[in-house]
């Protein structure tokens, strides 16, 4: 919050941006919590109520963003801000319905097991570092690039319609991937634990295989409905062209997500 003007003026280049990472530098304290209770319900086998929460979480979302944003007006300031407090403001309530749900659970508390869970967590929070800053430099290369073919508010036009209406529309039906890569971190423990190497290999097979087929199909269907939902979703040729362009990288991107998740688990 209190460097959201520096970093929007030297390191973005664009001080509107401002009120947005000050919104966000507000929220994210919850998202953050809501991981971590997240994950505790998951390594007990709670999934169900984990469903429940994560789906009123995303209709508040949507709800808070609908409301914000049509009292934002047109200026970009309030419209950024908005977007980022509704992205976010749903999971104030999903971390209070889930910090509920641990009191009624009323957990044993066991021994502590701090250094063990320091071992395994530190290598997984650098490969999450060294991704996050990866996929950081990335979103300062390309708009970058796209200068060298045009003035900047095209490039930005540009970006802005691959990565907010391409790349969702991509990313949407991976979600059921992402719950399942939730379930295996907590099974493949346990199977390692139990030191079933035979049932481990049956599962990162099944996973991986299951995985590549939903990836093929996902990607069919992108390609030959790209030109349909670019129309009806947005009411842009352009975003289907860039649809069909880019569908091919879901066998990519979704094998990676589940990779990753096996990965965890193991």
């Amino acid at each position: 919050m209190v460097l959201s003007e520096p970093i929007a003026a030297l390191l973005l280049e664009e001080p509107r941006t401002a009120p947005a990472l000050r919104v966000l530098g507000l929220l994210l304290p919850f998202p953050v919590l809501t991981g971590v209770m997240r994950s505790a319900f998951t390594a007990c086998g709670r999934v169900k109520q984990l469903v429940g929460v994560e789906l009123l979480e995303r209709l508040v979302s949507l709800g808070l963003t609908c409301g914000l944003l049509s009292r934002a007006g047109a200026r970009l300031e309030p419209l950024c801000a908005s977007v980022v407090a509704g992205s976010y403001g749903g999971c104030v309530l999903s971390l209070l319905l889930l910090r509920r749900m641990y009191r009624q659970y009323n957990p044993v508390r066991g021994r502590g097991s701090t250094p063990a869970v320091a071992a395994h967590s530190l290598p997984l929070a650098l490969n999450d570092y060294l991704r996050s800053g990866l996929g950081t430099v990335e979103q300062f290369l390309i708009p970058y690039g796209l200068e060298k073919t045009g003035s900047r508010s095209s490039a930005l036009a540009a970006y802005g319609m691959i990565s907010a209406m391409v790349y969702p529309v991509m990313w949407f039906p991976s979600e059921i991937i992402f719950a399942l890569c939730e379930l295996m971190v907590s099974e493949l423990a346990r199977v390692l634990a139990q030191k079933d190497h035979r049932r481990l290999r049956q599962l990162v097979g099944k996973s991986l295989r299951y995985t590549l087929f939903f990836a093929l199909g996902t990607a069919a269907a992108l390609y030959a409905g790209a030109g349909l939902l670019g129309e009806l979703l947005f009411d842009s040729p352009a975003v289907g062209y860039y649809l069909r362009l880019f569908c091919p990288m879901v066998l990519f991107l979704y094998l990676d997500a589940m990779v990753d998740g096996l990965q965890k688990g193991m």
